[in-house]
């Protein structure tokens, strides 16, 4: 796994028991994280090759949720653990799980996200030391390879079959969404948010099953990514993920993968026509803290006006 070009070499894993963490380990992953798996070299709570606190910074810590023996190969990248597939039938489970990241930059960000929460979700944070670059939510590298990990945590928190979401941060919820997501996903493998108004996806807010056809299509966004072979789609955005997502789909690398977006009321900033009708809005199209929370201010007093609809393009500021 690279990073800005450089491989890095290790994970901070925090191990918890029924999320009371515990202790903390470091694991080496220079060269067995490209297959999916990586050892515990080190239970220490110092930095690797230090006595002291001072580290190198440009090294990525992920927290992760597991208890495993000091010896015990244990895989972080579970796309392609062997489970078979099952009918696709939106069975329902006690509580959907919803995952997500967050840094403390964009601390704010995430506290505004899970605020405005209406739905009885099962909350699934993962918590990263600030990125290299201030725009980490809006895309780059860094922020690919921790939502694909986030993504492979859900994998294995999930049971065959069960539905999932995974979403950024720069969200605000203004209703209920979870009715619309089943009905949505039934029968399906995945659905994800709208990038434009005649398509493209955008997958800052996805519903995903846990399944066989899923799980191999992550797993090969993952390779590519690793491998820098990153084709973009048209209309898939900038971010290397989402336009390799919008790559393989509309390209029909995986025919048998059944998607479908979800309804225009998981609204994305960059589809226009705002309307009151919509659940959930995406600031994408704004980059930094401030930007973003004046575009959430922006829906927020429209949402409380009277008015229907005006199309989503007029600040000039975003």
């Amino acid at each position: 796994m690279t990073k800005c070009g450089k491989a890095f070499n290790y994970l901070k894993c925090e191990y918890s028991q029924r999320g009371v963490p515990f202790r903390w380990c470091w694991l080496d992953v220079s060269e067995n994280f490209r297959g999916g798996s990586v050892y515990i070299v080190k239970k220490t709570a110092r930095k690797p090759g230090s006595e002291s606190e001072d580290y190198p910074r440009e090294r990525l810590y992920f927290n992760c949720l597991c208890v495993v023996d000091e010896e015990e190969l244990i895989s972080y990248v579970a796309f392609n653990l062997a489970k078979n597939s099952v009918p696709m039938d939106s069975k329902p489970y006690p509580r959907l799980k919803i995952y997500f990241y967050s840094t403390p930059h964009f601390k704010v960000i995430r506290d505004q996200f899970v605020n405005s929460i209406k739905d009885d979700w099962d909350l699934r944070e993962m918590t990263f030391d600030d990125f290299s670059s201030q725009n980490e939510i809006g895309g780059g590298m860094d922020s690919a390879f921790a939502k694909l990990f986030v993504i492979s945590v859900a994998f294995q928190e999930t049971v065959p079959g069960e539905v999932f979401i995974v979403s950024d941060t720069d969200i605000v919820f203004y209703a209920r969404c979870t009715d619309k997501i089943l009905e949505a996903i039934e029968n399906k493998h995945i659905c994800i948010s709208k990038e434009r108004p005649d398509g493209g996806m955008n997958i800052g807010f996805m519903a995903i099953r846990n399944d066989e056809v899923t799980r191999r299509f992550w797993m090969d966004i993952h390779s590519r990514m690793q491998k820098k072979d990153v084709p973009f789609a048209q209309g898939g955005g900038r971010e290397v993920d989402q336009g390799l997502v919008n790559a393989l789909l509309y390209g029909n690398h995986y025919p048998d993968m059944i998607g479908s977006f979800l309804p225009d009321s998981f609204w994305n900033w960059s589809q226009g026509n705002l309307n009151r009708q919509i659940v959930m809005h995406h600031a994408n199209c704004a980059f930094g803290i401030e930007s973003k929370i004046s575009q959430f201010e922006y829906v927020r007093r429209f949402m409380e006006e009277s008015c229907s609809s005006i199309p989503a393009s007029t600040p000039a500021q975003f």
